[in-house]
């Protein structure tokens, strides 16, 4: 796992970094994975769902979701008790924005505001003074313009702004300069979160005997199990991430043409005078969506799908129409290996290059911000057997849809011949059965595609 960090990390880390990133980082503050009563690591039921769904933003809110004060996250549990500390931060973060847009219209709060009223105050953090008195001693500051009495260096705000980052990852707030303020998309989940954080805290602390060593070894080991659990377990769909279905131009049709019924989550029947795109099917033609509609995250693999068939489509019609009619969606042929056929049309080469043949597998995901260094995706066998066999003429597509639905934008990166052995810094591990392949690749490996 060492290796595997110190790949994803662009120039590299030292081996203590890097074990600091596995146990503190994904470990403790994201809980991908627990020790078992044997004391062997075992992946975590939120790390499963987040392979399965690939929704970053549901992956953050069911994190905010169980943090809570005190926990086996910090070495000052014992102090936290002693204290009387029992806190859920994302519940009174969400609070407090709340009262000061409807009580005082304040759009946001600062960071340092933030931290001082909320994050770093023993009587916010005990219950002692209620979101509603934070409030309006917040506002009494503002009106009477008095500094906050807080130093706003790193060693103060660190674990405040790391509390806050957490919020924007799951899309519950929004961060412009040192302003924060809620997400109204994201109204339902915030929610969600306040129907789950309660007075008492979900996991309890005190019930371990903290003046011993043992005591804390068994604490640590207690909290990772419950933190990396999901919230709501009967409810896999509970955090998805929502978007909108793209809207690309509608292909002309000839009049009287036989459309299939449509699959679950897209549109019913095409609008009057209009034609509804339908997935192609191996009957027929190909038909584009002439509007959006909201999609979910087990949705997206096939939306994404479908991006990429309407662009490429669009991007080939526009130098190469004779080519357009080799454009085909076929990644629901069952053991194909990859999604969209399409050609190398326009993109600088000869006119024999250009007709040179791509093999296109796409993998979709929802994020809260935008992609940086470090992609990860998950190939089927088929899959890897076909980029295997096609080498250079396979292609990754990495999509990512960024921000809430309304104001979303696309990502997309492609990732030639993937699983070459020659390529070097691209990682390929496979599962124990060989049914997939995990493979991590950096944004110096990809082209970005920008599509007109």
């Amino acid at each position: 796992m060492r290796s595997q960090i110190q790949s994803l990390v662009p120039g590299g880390v030292d081996d203590k970094t890097a074990d600091n990133y596995r146990t503190e980082t994904i470990g403790q503050i994201l809980g991908m994975y627990y020790y078992d009563d044997n004391d062997v690591a075992q992946i975590s039921p939120r790390t499963k769902q987040y392979i399965e769904t690939q929704d970053q933003v549901q992956f953050f809110k069911n994190i905010c979701c169980l943090l809570q004060a005190p926990s086996g996250m910090s070495k000052q549990a014992k102090e936290f008790v002693n204290a009387g500390v029992e806190f859920w931060p994302a519940a009174m973060l969400i609070k407090v924005l709340r009262l000061a847009k409807d009580k005082y219209n304040y759009p946001g709060l600062t960071k340092k505001e933030l931290n001082f009223f909320v994050l770093s105050n023993l009587h916010a953090l005990t219950g002692a003074t209620s979101p509603e008195e934070i409030v309006t001693q917040l506002n009494q500051y503002r009106r009477n313009q008095r500094p906050i009495p807080i130093d706003g260096g790193s060693n103060t705000s660190q674990h405040s702004n790391e509390m806050i980052n957490l919020c924007k990852y799951a899309n519950l707030v929004s961060i412009s300069g040192d302003i924060v303020s809620l997400n109204k998309s994201e109204t339902s989940d915030a929610d969600r979160i306040l129907s789950y954080q309660t007075r008492s805290n979900w996991f309890d602390v005190e019930s371990y005997a903290l003046e011993d060593a043992g005591g804390w070894e068994r604490l640590k080991s207690g909290w990772t199990k419950q933190y990396g659990q999901l919230p709501f377990p009967n409810e896999p769909e509970a955090f998805g991430s929502k978007g909108l279905r793209w809207v690309p131009d509608p292909i002309k049709l000839s009049e009287n043409v036989e459309l299939e019924a449509p699959k679950a989550g897209l549109p019913k029947g095409p609008k009057q005078g209009t034609a509804s795109i339908q997935p192609n099917t191996g009957h027929g033609k190909d038909y584009m969506y002439p509007e959006p509609v909201e999609i979910t995250a087990n949705e997206i693999g096939e939306v994404g799908e479908q991006y990429i068939y309407v662009k490429e489509y669009q991007r080939v019609e526009s130098t190469h129409v004779s080519e357009t009619n080799r454009i085909k969606r076929v990644g629901m042929i069952k053991g194909i290996g990859y999604d969209v056929h399409s050609v190398m049309a326009g993109r600088g080469r000869s006119q024999l290059e250009s007709e040179n043949a791509m093999y296109i597998e796409v993998k979709a995901e929802f994020r809260a911000s935008q992609p940086k260094d470090s992609f990860v995706a998950r190939l089927t066998a088929n899959e890897f057997k076909a980029a295997r066999q096609l080498k250079s003429d396979f292609y990754l597509f990495k999509v990512f849809l960024v921000g809430p639905a309304e104001e979303q934008k696309t990502f997309v990166f492609a990732l030639r011949d993937p699983v070459s052995p020659n390529r070097l810094g691209v990682s390929l591990i496979p599962s124990e059965d060989r049914k997939h392949y995990t493979i991590t690749f950096n944004r110096s490996h990809c082209e970005e595609v920008v599509y007109a």
